[in-house]
């Protein structure tokens, strides 16, 4: 499973690079175990792709991106280097 942002991202530089000429195909894919480590069941897939796609779509469109997908947390803020409690 792919962070959809990233591959719209990835999907958008290729395009560029292609002259325009990018074909993009996608699928739910996944086996029972891919979606465990996410705290998901195969019974989710096809709610997880339209999640997916929804959020693909809407970067390719250019839409605010909002962060609140549940495969991925957001990243944590870092504290500063040195810290004890460092997490950079």
């Amino acid at each position: 499973m792919e962070n959809a942002l990233r591959v719209a991202e990835d999907a958008a530089v290729l395009d560029l690079l292609s002259h325009e000429r990018l074909e993009v195909g996608l699928g739910s894919g996944g086996t029972k175990t891919s979606f465990l480590p996410f705290g998901l069941t195969i019974d989710q897939r096809a709610s997880v792709f339209a999640d997916q796609l929804h959020t693909l779509l809407s970067a390719w469109r250019g839409d605010t991106a909002h962060p609140d997908n549940h495969l991925y947390r957001p990243r944590q803020r870092c504290t500063a280097r040195g810290s004890p409690h460092s997490q950079c």
